[in-house]
């Protein structure tokens, strides 16, 4: 616990996480990413936080070794299911993401529309964006959101009788 808190702790730790983590060009911006870095730091200032990252961790492997299922596979499962209301699936990646490749995203997305055919599925793939896409560039996520919900609106009042 003693060796997390201090790494946590220090000073650089989050800025060169997400600087790891950001595309080059986001980097270059350091206000913005020291903002963040501030705002992740957050959450470390309560009492028994390391506990609950270990414990969060920890869970997380498990499911991972645990899972008989991979994610593509349940979703596309929860897409074919009636009783699930889920016909859309919005996938947005970084395109220059150096934590999880994008082609990750593209196999999900062409597994889905094979399993899942009736699903709409669809993949941003954001320019000069890393892995955090919604930190990077949140004007073009929340675009693509909204472009999700108002497609979703308009075929649910085509859909209507």
């Amino acid at each position: 616990r003693v060796m997390i808190r201090r790494l946590v702790a220090s000073r650089d730790f989050w800025p060169t996480g997400l600087g790891a983590a950001w595309h080059a060009s986001r980097r270059a911006d350091a206000a913005k990413l020291r903002r963040y870095a501030a705002l992740y730091a957050i959450p470390a200032a309560a009492k028994g936080w390391e506990r609950g990252l270990l414990d969060f961790c920890t869970a997380r492997f498990r499911q991972g070794l645990a899972a008989d299922e991979p994610l593509a596979r349940r979703l596309a499962r929860a897409l074919r299911d009636p009783a699930v209301p889920l016909d859309r699936v919005l996938l947005v990646h970084g395109a220059a993401d150096p934590v999880v490749p994008c082609a990750n995203s593209r196999r999900i997305r062409d597994y889905l529309a094979r399993e899942a055919p009736a699903a709409a599925v669809d993949l941003v793939e954001v320019d000069d964006c890393g892995h955090c896409p919604h930190e990077e560039d949140a004007p073009l996520v929340a675009a693509a959101i909204g472009d999700l919900i108002e497609r979703a609106k308009a075929r649910d009042r085509a859909d209507e009788p």
